[in-house]
């Protein structure tokens, strides 16, 4: 049986994108638990910003993968903006690290 008639390859994809999210949502609060003090409301506001375009990854893989199996005769849809959103997630969460380390050093 090949695997993209199978639905394997799709649905291995949409898991492999959910574990980088959840990667993600993890890493963003475990900044957010540690920044506080220094950062404050600051890096409350960046954690929401981080929390919703890690969702909305998470869910948009999900949504992907059940239309690719619904549809599977069909081109699959695009998913673009998913890769430039965990880069923009991934350069946030560094600056992030990158500013708190700045303030522990003063």
């Amino acid at each position: 049986m090949d695997l993209a008639q199978s639905g394997l390859q799709a649905e291995r994809t949409a898991l492999s994108w959910q574990r980088t999210a959840l990667s993600l949502a993890v890493a963003t609060g475990a900044w957010e638990r540690l920044s506080h003090p220094q950062l404050g409301a600051v890096a409350d506001a960046v954690t929401v910003v981080l929390a919703l375009l890690i969702g909305w990854v998470f869910l948009g893989s999900r949504c992907r993968y059940h239309r690719a199996i619904s549809q599977s005769r069909r081109p699959r849809p695009s998913s673009e903006g998913a890769p430039v959103l965990l880069a923009l997630v991934t350069v946030v969460l560094g600056l992030g690290i990158l500013a708190d380390l700045a303030l522990l050093r003063r």
